[in-house]
């Protein structure tokens, strides 16, 4: 499993709004392979990023996954972070060995 950390640009809010439609399209497109998904909301209680949390084969799969992401491929985004994850606490998910 994967987290995807993803940091919008500074001036990204107008494509944030335009692009949002297919961004949903893509994520919830993406079916079982998506475990929580969901924006950063700022200090000012706008979007200022988003949280994928993913089940990839590996951490090229998972890089592949968030490099077609709309929010990517249109210049929402500055910043993209992929990171191996471990499920180990919480509701909802079965923990993996």
């Amino acid at each position: 499993m994967f987290a995807i950390h993803c940091r919008d640009k500074a001036s990204a809010a107008p494509l944030r709004v335009e692009h949002r439609p297919a961004h949903l399209d893509y994520v919830k497109g993406s079916g079982a392979s998506i475990l929580a998904a969901g924006p950063l909301i700022g200090p000012e209680g706008h979007a200022v990023g988003g949280l994928f949390l993913i089940d990839a084969a590996d951490a090229a799969a998972a890089k592949e996954w968030a490099s077609k992401d709309p929010f990517q491929t249109l210049g929402v985004y500055e910043r993209v972070e992929i990171h191996d994850w471990k499920y180990v606490f919480g509701t909802g998910l079965e923990a993996k060995p």
